[in-house]
């Protein structure tokens, strides 16, 4: 089972390789960009956002690619002969590894960008550091475990119900586009509402949660996701 998977993954490495690529492309424009900003300006403060580009461009790579090469996965696989519950355990250990390298790769782009701002700007004081952010161990576990499982599960999704699961995702993402910011920016005009009470309880109390439970609780959401693919593959006929 191990030696399928590895062949397989090494068979998807091209695809890796640019995803990475990309991705780290995007943290070293970032990394010019501000040093090319703080050079104009001339400031004493600066702020580190190279990981976040890297992250940014790399998640939406991962996304993108896999949500639409799903289809064609599962489909070569089983007219190959694999049986739909080793696809789907080797499909999630491949996009584990994918989403650790790229983990991996945001970490370098960081470390690179603090090296830089230590050799070139050290009396400057940083006024926002994503890099920590990026570098928590909750952030990794949300990206190695829990990106994977919705990958999945929207790529489930487009091979079952076809043209109907496009058009869902496309009405959820642009109302989401759309209507979130209005909705926040409602509830910041309106702090006494009693959604906006609802909503910064339930805010406040994730944060408050304990390291561990909030640990558990992504690779908890991230299981009932993987169990959900498990039940929508079962009998997915091969198109």
């Amino acid at each position: 089972m191990i030696d399928s998977i590895i062949k397989k993954w090494k068979f998807r490495l091209p695809e890796v390789y640019w995803t990475l690529f990309i991705a780290a492309a995007a943290g070293i424009v970032g990394i010019i960009f501000f040093a090319v900003l703080t050079g104009i300006d001339g400031g004493k403060e600066y702020v580190l956002i190279a990981p976040l580009l890297a992250a940014a461009v790399g998640i939406m790579m991962f996304l993108f690619v896999g949500v639409f090469s799903f289809g064609a996965e599962f489909s070569l696989a089983v007219s190959m002969g694999s049986t739909r519950k080793e696809f789907w355990s080797s499909y999630a250990a491949e996009t584990f590894l994918d989403m650790l390298l790229l983990a991996v790769t945001v970490g370098i782009i960081g470390g690179i960008e603090f090296a830089v701002v230590k050799l070139f700007y050290a009396p400057m004081q940083c006024i926002f550091d994503v890099t920590s952010y990026m570098l928590d161990i909750r952030f990794i576990i949300g990206i190695v475990f829990l990106l994977p499982a919705i990958r999945m599960f929207v790529g489930v999704l487009i091979l079952k119900f076809q043209a109907k699961a496009l058009w869902a995702i496309w009405a959820v993402w642009m109302l989401g586009f759309f209507a979130i910011p209005r909705y926040a920016a409602f509830l910041q005009k309106n702090p006494d509402n009693i959604q906006a009470k609802i909503i910064i309880n339930i805010a406040n109390t994730v944060i408050d949660m304990p390291f561990l439970m909030q640990t558990a609780a992504i690779c908890a959401t991230a299981a009932v996701f993987f169990a959900v693919n498990r039940l929508l593959l079962r009998r997915q006929a091969v198109l």
